[in-house]
């Protein structure tokens, strides 16, 4: 079962489950919760409701957490302490330089018909030829 922190103005964090939370909340919203609430799910406790500062998951907190002990997150999502420099984005970027090496040799490393290879070993001549006469050398035909 998900629970849902309702954060209080004391910074006292009181854990309830999910579904019950949203309900609160909608009531809030709604300007039809009482004053005090009784929460059955958080050891009988009564709260008043004007001391909620907002509702937040587990994710949320954790997040709060890190960003109080001096940590920060980048726009790739990673966290960092608080002097350490990002390369989060290079990182991603090397990944994929790296899958697409790894897709690359795969499809090099294909068997081929000997059609196919054909006509990869003609194109291969061709661009050798191209090259040769753009650099001046003769070509090298018997």
């Amino acid at each position: 079962m998900k629970k849902t922190c309702i954060l209080l103005r004391n910074s006292s964090e009181v854990w309830i489950p999910e579904e019950k939370a949203d309900q609160l909340a909608q009531a809030l919203l709604d300007g039809t919760a009482p004053r005090f609430v009784k929460l059955t799910d958080a050891g009988n406790r009564m709260i008043n409701t004007a001391d909620i500062v907002e509702f937040l998951s587990q994710e949320q907190m954790d997040d709060k957490a890190r960003i109080k002990n001096g940590e920060w997150q980048c726009d790739q999502g990673g966290w960092h302490s608080k002097k350490q420099k990002c390369d989060c984005a290079s990182m991603a970027m090397q990944k994929v330089r790296d899958r697409e090496d790894e897709e690359r040799k795969k499809e090099l490393s294909k068997e081929r018909t000997p059609a196919e290879q054909a006509r990869i070993n003609k194109r291969l001549n061709q661009m050798r030829e191209d090259l040769a006469k753009r650099l001046g050398w003769a070509s090298k035909k018997k």
